[in-house]
């Protein structure tokens, strides 16, 4: 599959341009938080069945953060060195970007009505700072091609709409196209 998205990002000023060529995700992210503008350059690297295996972040063209996952829930940093504290995760979750929700969407088979519960690497933007998180999804409805999810962590909760794809279409408040 090849698809490209252009992103607006509604919560903060700024855009994301995100290209998917088979197996491999990329992104760009420009966006302004405190007057101050950043730049965000990813790359997710796949299973063929959206299982994460590769991602690198690189903040304002300097720091960057790798890393390496089996594929069942272990994780290495860039030097090959174990991430325990993120056993058990599959899928990541960069903050400043929506492409993160299509991976435990698109992973899964959904029936309408169901909830799922995902472990998540969480990535902090700007500061590359890697937490494991608890996110469910309950697929609520589909309409017009488009299905909708509501999605929780950490005391938040929406409801967000995706395409046939498994790409945010909406993510109220944050996030469309």
């Amino acid at each position: 599959m090849k698809k490209t998205i252009l992103w607006k990002n509604e919560e903060k000023l700024g855009y994301e341009h995100f290209l998917l060529e088979g197996t491999k995700g990329k992104g760009t992210i420009i966006y302004v938080d405190d007057e101050k503008a950043h730049t965000v350059n990813y790359e997710i690297k796949m299973e063929s069945n959206w299982v994460t295996r590769q991602l690198s972040v690189q903040i304002d063209h300097g720091e960057t953060r790798t890393l390496f996952s089996d594929g069942n829930g272990k994780w290495l940093n860039e030097e090959g060195l174990p991430l325990a504290d993120l056993n058990g995760a599959i899928d990541v979750d960069i903050e400043a970007t929506p492409s993160s929700n299509t991976l435990p969407i698109n992973r899964e088979n959904w029936e309408l009505g169901e909830e799922k519960t995902f472990e998540m690497v969480y990535v902090a933007i700007p500061e590359l700072h890697l937490t494991k998180v608890k996110q469910m999804y309950t697929y609520e409805r589909k309409e017009e091609g488009l299905r909708y999810f509501k999605y929780e962590c950490r005391g938040y909760e929406t409801v967000i709409c995706v395409d046939e794809d498994g790409f945010v279409v909406h993510y109220p408040n944050v996030f469309s196209r």
